[in-house]
C-alpha cells in the first residue's frame, strides 16, 4: 500500500463517521421543523427535490487560462438558499443545510466518481456546510444586535 493511498484511507476514516454523526443530527433537527412555514419542512423538501434535480447539472470552473479545474454542481446554490433560509436567527437550525449538503454531493458524483471518493466529497461537503452555517448565523447574529459580544463577564 503507498503512503498516499494509505494517507487518504486513515483521512476517510477519520473524516467519514464524523460526517455520518452530522447526517444523522441534520435529519432529527430537520424532523423538527414546523410542517408549513415559510422555512418550514414542506419548503425543506422542495428545495430537496430541487437539489436532487439539479445535482446532475454542472458548471465548469476554470482558471485564468481557461484550464478546467472542476466542476461545480448547480445544486450547491440550492445548499446556499438553505444555509441563508434556515441557520439565520430566525431558526436556527442548520441541519436541513447539512442534509441538502450530503443530497448534493452523492447525486452529483454517483454516476462519475468511486464509492470512496462519494464518501470523502460528501463528508468534506457536509462538514463545510455546518461550519458556513454556524459563521452565517453568528454574522446574522451579530448584525442584529443579538449577540452577547462581551461574552459572560456581563460588560456593558
Amino acid at each position: 500500500m503507498s503512503t498516499l493511498n494509505r494517507n487518504s484511507t486513515v483521512l476517510l476514516l477519520c473524516v467519514a463517521p464524523i460526517c455520518l454523526v452530522l447526517v444523522i443530527w441534520g435529519a432529527i433537527s430537520t424532523l423538527s421543523l414546523p410542517w408549513s412555514a415559510p422555512a418550514g419542512l414542506l419548503s425543506f423538501v422542495g428545495i430537496a427535490l430541487l437539489s436532487f434535480i439539479s445535482a446532475g447539472f454542472s458548471v465548469a470552473v476554470t482558471d485564468e487560462q481557461r484550464r478546467k479545474w472542476s466542476h461545480k454542481s448547480v445544486g450547491d446554490g440550492f445548499v446556499l438558499l438553505a444555509i441563508i433560509m434556515y441557520s439565520g436567527s430566525a431558526t436556527g437550525n442548520a441541519g436541513p443545510a447539512v442534509i441538502l449538503a450530503a443530497i448534493t454531493a452523492v447525486a452529483a458524483g454517483y454516476s462519475s466518481y468511486s464509492r470512496r471518493a462519494i464518501v470523502g466529497v460528501a463528508s468534506v461537503s457536509v462538514i463545510s456546510t455546518l461550519f458556513m452555517a454556524w459563521i452565517y448565523n453568528s454574522v446574522v447574529d451579530v448584525v442584529a444586535g443579538t449577540a452577547n459580544l462581551a461574552g459572560t463577564s456581563g460588560i456593558q
